[in-house]
């Protein structure tokens, strides 16, 4: 059997349901880019990042039969609910959320800043040096748009440590990029 490119999301679940080898692989190649930017947003470790996809696939191809197909973009949201939920698991199993403020890092005005200013890499890797528990709670809020809330119930944390570490994100990410803002 011939397969048409590309496939609709319905038509590779429909074939990844069936245990079609070609379906699987179809969709791994159309989601596991994204799905690895998506990852090493949390886990900066290239190896571990790429092993914490590689057990999210698993998880997709496991539990599609349970999946519920409601129209185009619902697949790319459920593979990326499970991609992120893989990652946190993975920052709380190796307990690296470490989620604090200083008094010192807490006096910076962190909402004044232009972020537009500068280049998307360059906020990208500055992005990656943050503490892991700063870097997850930036990323779920600025890029992944939750809440204080869900964070807070994502990451077992209260809603004002999501938003204190929010702020020390931003403040961290302001000291360390104000070096490549061009006047």
């Amino acid at each position: 059997m011939n397969l048409p490119s590309p496939l609709t999301d319905l038509e590779l679940i429909k074939l990844c349901k069936k245990g079609d080898q070609r379906g699987q692989r179809l969709l791994f190649e159309k989601y596991s880019s994204a799905m690895t930017r998506l990852c090493h947003r949390y886990v900066k470790n290239e190896s571990d990042t790429l092993e914490v996809v590689s057990e999210g696939f698993v998880k997709v191809f496991k539990n599609l039969g349970r999946f519920n197909y409601k129209g185009e973009g619902g697949l790319t949201a459920w593979v990326k609910k499970i991609m992120l939920n893989e990652a946190l698991g993975y920052l709380r199993k190796r307990k690296v959320l470490h989620l604090s403020v200083s008094e010192q890092e807490s006096q910076l005005p962190a909402d004044a800043w232009e972020w537009d200013r500068i280049e998307a890499e360059y906020i990208y890797d500055a992005i990656l040096t943050l503490p892991d528990g700063c870097r997850a709670v930036f990323n779920l809020y600025v890029v992944e748009g939750y809440k204080h809330k869900e964070i807070a119930r994502e990451l077992g944390i209260t809603e004002s440590t999501s938003r204190s570490q929010l702020t020390l994100a931003k403040q961290k990410l302001q000291t360390l990029l104000c070096k490549h803002v061009k006047p």
